[in-house]
């Protein structure tokens, strides 16, 4: 058993070795660099959804304004 363990745990050291930035174009390493593309991904995500809601909101409030007049209008005529 501590064997197999043995095994696993060289296994993962020597893949991690390869993590590193190697020749890469980039000074960070692959994790690094993963962690970063994974910001800037949720970045974008969170941009597109904040702009959907601020539409919904504008269309809210406008349907808030209409209904507004609208029972002005029913009001006056009454």
């Amino acid at each position: 058993m501590n064997e197999d363990r043995n095994q696993i745990a060289d296994a993962i050291i020597k893949a991690a070795c390869f993590l590193g930035n190697g020749d890469a174009a980039s000074s960070m390493g692959a994790i690094e660099h993963l962690g970063v593309v994974h910001k800037e991904g949720m970045q974008e995500i969170a941009e597109a959804h904040r702009e959907g809601l601020e539409s919904i909101a504008d269309a809210l409030n406008n349907i808030s304004v209409s209904i507004d007049d609208l029972a002005k209008a029913i009001k006056e005529n009454v």
